[in-house]
């Protein structure tokens, strides 16, 4: 649940930003199960326990002009593990809006 949630938080601040429009959202997962991307990518594929996550994604695609979310083996993607696990012991938000 925690992927999907953390996908859902990317397209929520993709979508709010001047970006949506004129970049690509590219989102990798390292999520051993891979569950998050199969249910992104294949939203009809997700459990019920997930639809209310996947169905506000799927009306935040409607707002971004191109997006994609791959597996990425966590042994390839080392830097990014680290920085998450570097933000769960973070105690204030690293995005903050004026």
């Amino acid at each position: 649940m925690v992927e999907i949630l953390a996908v859902r938080e990317a397209f929520i601040l993709f979508a709010s930003s001047q970006w949506s429009h004129s970049h690509r959202l590219i989102i990798e997962s390292d999520s051993t199960n891979a569950d998050a991307v199969c249910w992104t990518n294949f939203p009809l594929e997700a459990p019920w326990a997930m639809r209310r996550f996947i169905n506000h994604i799927e009306s935040l695609k409607c707002k971004i002009m191109d997006w994609s979310v791959i597996h990425i083996s966590r042994d390839a993607n080392s830097i990014a593990d680290a920085l998450a696990q570097e933000g769960v012991h973070k105690e204030e938000d690293w995005v903050e809006f004026l």
